[in-house]
């Protein structure tokens, strides 16, 4: 295809006379030449489908120059589309539909081609862009325009047309003064470029709209999806804590009465005191002195545990947060009389 299809910069003069004008009877095509089509047919479509559309495309479109066959269109449409040359596809597209089908061999096949080509046509429509050229201070007629370097009739001025989704420059020249812009446009997109001449104060300006493929609705909704669950979401308020139970006295009562309880049994056992020739004596005053303080430290300990045991279960039922820990530990009394309690809470 030339240079100006591949800018998609369609004439609507040239458009119109070719879907006006009657179908042109093919000329035949000799045994030796449809050969060989179909074996770069293959060949392109073995390479469309390993994705090396490059290969593929110039295959294809050497085969459909040799033979103009539905099929051959809207596989070369499809290698086309793959390249990002969706105006060249579409093109394509819409050749197959219109071409004559030879012969009855493969009329089936070929006409089911056709509609293919027809679907593959009206899909590929909304995603190319078009772009939109004003010019002012200048008449149309006399402005030299080209885009991307490949010069396009002046008519295209103020007519939207298709182009591929790209980066690509827009020139004007008009009695010695240039204006350049720079459009980058994506699928589905649209663009109007103005451009103005006032001698030295040329200037350009370029509008782009993004398409249908990334509506606000579609990009908030991902962002919000993308968003939630997030390590740098704020923490959530859980509401208010019930604070532990204060464990302290029963605590302190239950290690007291432990203490008391072991230096009562550390006076019984001193209260019997034996020679060397197992003599024993006894001191009764030291004896019952023991008997007391461990009487009333065991009762002291106990209900120290009891207090502490009421507490903790009063607090489980009151909230579901768990109750503090109280983990004790026996640990030998500075004097040597008897046995502690440590504890954490």
């Amino acid at each position: 295809m030339n240079r100006f299809a591949a800018l998609a910069v369609p004439l609507f003069v040239a458009a119109t006379a070719l879907s006006a004008a009657p179908p042109v009877q093919a000329q035949a095509v000799d045994s030796s030449t449809r050969s060989a089509a179909r074996q770069l047919g293959t060949e392109g479509v073995q390479a469309y489908e390993a994705g090396r559309y490059d290969e593929a495309s110039d295959k294809l479109e050497r085969a459909y120059q040799l033979l103009k066959a539905p099929s051959l269109a809207l596989w070369s449409g499809r290698a086309l589309e793959k390249r990002g040359q969706l105006v060249d596809a579409s093109e394509r597209y819409l050749e197959g539909t219109r071409l004559p089908i030879e012969g009855t061999d493969d009329k089936s096949v070929q006409e089911k081609a056709k509609k293919d080509a027809q679907t593959a046509h009206d899909a590929l429509e909304p995603r190319i862009p078009r772009m939109l050229i004003e010019v002012h201070g200048a008449t149309s007629s006399d402005v030299h325009l080209t885009i991307g370097g490949a010069a396009v009739p002046s008519a295209v001025i103020g007519t939207p047309i298709p182009i591929d989704p790209k980066r690509i420059e827009v020139r004007a020249e008009h009695q010695g003064h240039t204006v350049r812009a720079d459009v980058s446009i994506t699928e589905g997109s649209s663009a109007k470029v103005i451009l103005r001449f006032h001698g030295n104060e040329s200037s350009a300006e370029v509008t782009t709209t993004s398409g249908s493929a990334a509506s606000p609705e579609s990009t908030e909704a991902a962002a919000s999806t993308a968003s939630a669950g997030t390590p740098t979401d704020p923490p959530r308020d859980e509401g208010p804590r019930t604070p532990g139970p204060n464990l302290v006295g029963p605590i302190v009562l239950l290690a007291s009465g432990a203490v008391l309880a072991g230096i009562g049994v550390g006076l019984i056992v001193a209260s019997n005191s034996c020679d060397y020739y197992y003599y024993c004596e006894q001191d009764g005053g030291m004896l019952a002195a023991g008997g007391v303080l461990t009487a009333v430290g065991l009762g002291a300990a106990a209900g120290g545990g009891i207090w502490l045991g009421i507490k903790v279960s009063r607090h489980k039922k009151a909230a579901p947060a768990p109750a503090p820990s109280a983990a004790l530990t026996l640990v030998p009394v500075r004097a040597g009389l008897g046995l502690g309690f440590a504890g954490t809470f």
